[in-house]
């Protein structure tokens, strides 16, 4: 933005004017006091021209400023037109990650899943679509097993406070109480012929049972007891209701 510097003051002076007459009859004292007229607008119109300067270069700076103002404004509005194309392309990819997502199996409904839930850095929600298996009602509305329980898995009316191992069959929902296997068939007994001393030996027989025969043996049966342990790490048992 350029400014164009004009004259302030435009003097213009006649002797006749200042006087009133002549130049040829004005006296030497009449031009001496011309002269000291003309020196006083002399330094006005300097100091008029010298304001007019400063004016000029105000503008001027002024005018620098504005054009670097709306250049910003131009740099500003064409970062945010950049962004708004990067904003419109990230909305297009994150639309596309939620179509494959909802794209990808998930588990049905009733899935019962293994839940590490003390393991340090394990979110303590499960969410809504999970429910722990204690034998809890279901009261989500929006879940088809609303008003049923969810099987009690993690309970501690079993041995040990373990609650229930899981196995695999044609129907679930099957739940096996725990049972203990006295034998596989076979029984154990003791037998003495009472032939001579230190005669005695042990024999395994089958699944019949012996009680004193009338041609002099005699034997003692008994069930032996077995209770197994097996290793094993406790998790807590969840179901996805919806």
């Amino acid at each position: 933005m350029k400014f164009l510097t004009k004259p302030v003051l435009a003097i213009t002076i006649t002797f006749q004017s200042v006087f009133g007459v002549a130049a040829e009859t004005a006296t030497m004292e009449d031009i001496a006091q011309l002269q000291s007229q003309l020196d006083a607008l002399s330094t006005q119109v300097i100091t008029l021209m010298n304001e007019n300067s400063q004016l000029t270069s105000t503008l001027n700076k002024q005018a620098t400023t504005i054009d670097d103002q709306e250049l910003s404004i131009i740099n500003l509005q064409n970062e945010k037109g950049l962004l708004s194309t990067e904003i419109e392309n990230l909305q297009l990819d994150i639309g596309e990650v939620q179509n494959d997502i909802s794209l990808l199996p998930s588990a049905p409904v009733g899935t019962i899943l293994a839940w590490h839930k003390d393991l340090t850095g394990v979110p303590a929600e499960l969410g809504d679509e999970w429910v722990i298996c204690n034998g809890q009602i279901i009261l989500d509305p929006e879940s088809p097993l609303y008003g049923q329980n969810s099987p009690d898995l993690n309970s501690d009316k079993y041995e040990a406070g373990k609650g229930l191992y899981l196995r695999g069959g044609a129907t679930s929902g099957v739940v096996n109480e725990s049972t203990q296997i006295t034998d596989n068939g076979y029984k154990y007994g003791f037998s003495n012929r009472g032939s001579y001393y230190g005669a005695a030996y042990f024999s395994i027989y089958d699944a019949e049972d012996f009680v004193g025969q009338p041609n002099g043996f005699y034997s003692s049966n008994y069930r032996v007891k077995a209770r197994f342990q097996v290793a094993a790490m406790t998790v807590v048992w969840i179901m996805k209701i919806k």
